[in-house]
């Protein structure tokens, strides 16, 4: 019977700890949308001011979006609004994201709005969100923006994961 007990306590911590140490705090340099998805005209969970901590999950490449808790509502918000406390300072993200170990994460808005989103007004209307062009400022040796498909995105952010490599 103890030894039951102790393998499913072991178990639970196996499954919670992973979630846990995936998330890093991070603090809003200014007032922020937090958004239903990784683009301004998603639509807007709740505006949060200045300074309340967040739950980073994860990025976007090259840190442009970042998947945040704050409280109980769970979104995105601009990577240029997060500071993360780094070797006693607090740093951009999009600059230092890398360094601390934010991991770059791409998103599907069908999961991801299964999981968060069901009781939201706008929730019906997923077919038209999936479906639309979206501007991302990609890393790039010219500098210049590429409009990519949310599909085309993913795709890209799923290469960028396998390799290691950001794009």
């Amino acid at each position: 019977m103890k030894r039951r007990a102790l393998a499913l306590l072991l178990f639970g911590l196996a499954v919670v700890m992973p979630g846990l140490a995936a998330a890093a705090d991070a603090y809003l340099i200014g007032a922020a949308s937090l958004r239903a998805g990784p683009a301004i005209d998603y639509p807007r969970i709740m505006v949060l001011p200045a300074g309340v901590p967040v739950s980073v999950y994860g990025c976007t490449t090259g840190f442009e979006w970042c998947d945040v808790q704050a409280g109980g509502d769970r979104g995105w918000v601009s990577g240029q609004f997060l500071q993360y406390d780094y070797q006693s300072q607090r740093v951009l993200l999009p600059e230092y994201g890398a360094r601390v170990g934010i991991p770059i994460v791409a998103f599907v808005l069908g999961t991801y709005w299964d999981q968060h989103y069901r009781s939201r007004p706008w929730y019906h209307d997923r077919d038209r969100w999936s479906h639309r062009t979206i501007v991302h400022r990609l890393v790039s040796k010219a500098g210049a923006a590429v409009r990519l498909s949310a599909k085309e995105y993913y795709l890209l952010a799923m290469l960028a994961q396998g390799t290691g490599k950001v794009l």
